[in-house]
């Protein structure tokens, strides 16, 4: 039995930032503050989406490395907030309603 071994360049992505974006309070009851790590970068929008999929809101034309959510008409639960900047990366992360 032989075999060919080849090896390659490691994959990855040298723009990845894990922390981009960062939500306050979570788990949240009535507002959730959403902002970027970067002051420089701002938030071009994002959408937030039940377990299933469902976009429940979406923010648009934010312009801001910040914006303020209202969450008071969420029912308790988890839900996926996406956000995308300006530089065109995006990002998804967990938001509890209590």
């Amino acid at each position: 039995n032989t075999f060919n071994t080849e090896f390659v360049a490691a994959l990855g992505n040298s723009t990845f930032n894990s922390r981009k974006f960062m939500l306050v309070p979570n788990p949240a009851s009535s507002l959730v503050q959403i902002y970027l790590q970067n002051s420089s970068e701002s938030i071009k929008s994002g959408t937030i989406d039940d377990v299933l999929g469902k976009t429940i809101k979406s923010i648009e034309d934010v312009n801001s490395n910040q914006t303020l959510v209202n969450t008071s008409e969420f029912s308790k639960g988890i839900y996926m907030i996406e956000i995308t900047a300006n530089d065109g990366l995006n990002q998804v992360k967990k938001l509890v309603i209590k």
